[in-house]
């Protein structure tokens, strides 16, 4: 079978076609590009191979970042050509912003631990406040109820890839002197209340490009900082506090080996060239799982996009009646050939969900027949 019969599907749900024959077989397959020459022109090039040394790799980091991403997400905002690619990209903005020991920072605990972990790091204090139930963001209102004399910022976490409340926000944090994080490892593409991409508020913000993400560079993530001095500061501090021009024994300040490597920006390239059709794909699939879901009883599908907001959809979130055998859920999922995950397994609360991957790489039919397995399995839940 060659690389061209394959069409890999939504929820990991993965179908062959071998001639006129359809099977589902485990797997996912991502949108690659041009991933493949562009990595093995890396390989072959300069240190990695067996090119002229002396020349230039033709894909770094600087080149993923300058292939419409600035455009895409930070010049309209007159930040661009500022955004920067870091490994661990969420660790960095707390040192940029000045957050320490003894300062606390609001923030949601329904999100990934990195949200967390990123002010631990900095002997900062997350204090945890409430989400609104229709979003899973973190609510505005407890947010302001949380704030104390010792806190120093806000981290809105645009989860499931929805966005933020950012202007309730923006007004909070404007009132009381406080910094503003943004959170959107998760929301590649969003669209805020007001028409604003996600992470182009002018407050520091972050996107993820793990493996599971809207587009990936295998690990790694960006960070969109606030002003050009900022910028300096976050290139140098990801490259071990080198001085801004790369003079090689120049250090000025402590850094870290927070590097993209050139191969993982060369995949990124490849990805950011076709990612609107991703972007595209994912919301036809979680189309599908509207419609087929919405007639079954007792499953919450995620909140409809309002006004100006737009969701770029990360993962597909349901909720399911108190007493649902969730496991037992996931579990025929899985057999299905389709991957699903606890959302939380401890919240303080009763709320039983599940997330479906929107992984769409496939025809319209197949993608349809999918989603209709989804449904079939999730209506014949146990109690």
């Amino acid at each position: 079978m060659d690389d061209s019969d394959w069409c890999f599907g939504l929820g990991g749900l993965a179908v062959a076609r071998v001639g006129g024959t359809i099977r589902l077989v485990h797997g996912r397959r991502r949108h690659l590009g041009d991933v493949t020459g562009r990595t093995v022109v890396i390989l072959k090039s300069g240190p990695y191979g067996d090119m002229d040394a002396a020349q230039p790799l033709p894909y770094r980091i600087d080149e993923l970042r300058q292939s419409g991403f600035d455009l895409a997400w930070t010049d309209e905002h007159l930040i661009g050509g500022w955004g920067r690619v870091a490994r661990t990209e969420r660790f960095l903005v707390p040192w940029v912003q000045a957050l320490g020991e003894g300062d606390e920072v609001v923030l949601s605990p329904f999100t990934f631990v990195a949200s967390a972990n990123c002010l631990l790091y900095e002997k900062a204090t997350p204090v945890f406040a409430d989400v609104d139930p229709a979003t899973a963001n973190l609510d505005p209102e407890k947010a302001e109820a949380a704030i104390g004399d010792k806190t120093a910022g806000i981290l809105p976490i645009d989860i499931f890839g929805y966005p933020s409340a950012m202007p309730e926000f923006e007004t909070m944090a404007a009132d009381r002197g406080l910094a503003i994080l943004e959170d959107a490892a998760q929301a590649l593409g969003a669209v805020d209340s007001t028409g604003r991409k996600a992470g182009t508020s002018g407050h520091p913000a972050v996107f993820a490009f793990y493996a599971n993400k809207q587009m990936t560079t295998g690990e790694g993530g960006m960070i969109i900082p606030s002003d050009p001095e900022q910028a300096e500061r976050i290139r140098s501090e990801r490259n071990q506090g080198r001085a801004i021009d790369m003079d090689w024994l120049d250090h000025d300040r402590l850094g870290f080996n927070y590097r993209l490597s050139d191969i993982s920006a060369a995949v990124g390239v490849a990805q950011v060239a076709k990612l609107d059709t991703i972007l595209e794909n994912r919301a036809r699939v979680a189309g599908l799982y509207n419609d087929r879901l919405a007639t079954v009883d007792g499953v919450e599908t995620p909140a409809p996009d309002q006004g100006l907001a737009r969701r770029s959809w990360f993962v597909y979130p349901v909720r399911l009646d108190e007493g649902t055998d969730r496991d037992g859920v996931i579990r025929r999922l899985g057999e299905a050939g389709i991957p699903a995950k606890v959302v939380q397994d401890r919240l303080g609360h009763s709320t039983v969900a599940i997330t479906l991957n929107v992984y769409s790489h496939v025809t319209a039919e197949l993608q349809s027949d999918a989603a209709d397995t989804v449904a079939m399995l999730i209506a014949r839940r146990g109690h």
